[in-house]
């Protein structure tokens, strides 16, 4: 039985400045989420094990809510912070993400490496 393949999985949905410049760029085709709730559902399900996660917060008390969620926790995680403050990054890096960046680098260099992921 084959293993299935690994989904980008990018959360949310409604930030044009995330979603275009990597779609031009990913490999394969990401799935988007509108809410939070929506992608733990998603997480929950057996075969999203090898996933990767794309999380954009809009500030640090969002960014401070993902850590109440083991479930992002487990995962390949990439974050898109929205800034590059100290504190900012300092509690970015309690998520463990695979790969941490600020909003403006979205584009090309996130796509290529999600695409190796």
């Amino acid at each position: 039985m084959a293993t299935p393949q690994a989904k980008i999985c990018i959360y949310p949905a409604s930030d044009p400045s995330l979603a275009t410049p990597l779609s031009a760029h990913l490999a394969a085709t990401p799935l988007y989420f509108n809410t939070l709730a929506d992608l733990l559902t998603h997480l929950r399900s057996p075969d999203t094990a090898d996933d990767i996660v794309v999380l954009a917060p809009a500030d640090m008390a969002e960014l401070d809510r993902y850590r109440d969620h083991k479930r992002l926790q487990d995962r390949r995680l990439v974050l898109i912070v929205p800034d590059g403050q100290e504190a900012t990054l300092s509690l970015a890096h309690m998520l463990a993400p695979r790969y941490l960046c600020q909003g403006n680098g979205v584009g090309a260099d996130l796509a290529a490496v999600l695409n190796k992921m």
